[in-house]
């Protein structure tokens, strides 16, 4: 199947995502947290399946959501926040 130069190869999904792990860690979030271990499951179906992910995850332990686009799109921005409930 041919892909058209607009869909982010398999490298460049995996830069996206160790560009928001190293968020992360900085941040000092790691898979202790069940949504985080839920954000890491939806990074490697972006990485691996090549499809967008529209995320919305509830985070508790934070009072805050992980909402974000992994977008498969070269053109559209992949990106990962927390928002407050």
């Amino acid at each position: 199947m041919y892909k058209s130069i607009t869909t982010r190869t398999k490298e460049q999904r995996q830069n996206e995502v160790r560009t928001i792990i190293k968020k992360l860690n900085e941040l000092h979030l790691n898979t202790g947290y069940d949504a985080i271990k839920t954000l890491f499951e939806n990074m490697k179906t972006y990485i691996n399946d090549d499809i967008k992910i529209d995320i919305d995850i509830p985070f508790p332990d934070m009072n805050v959501n992980i909402k974000g686009v992994l977008e498969t799109d070269i053109k559209k921005k992949v990106w990962v926040k927390l928002t407050a409930f």
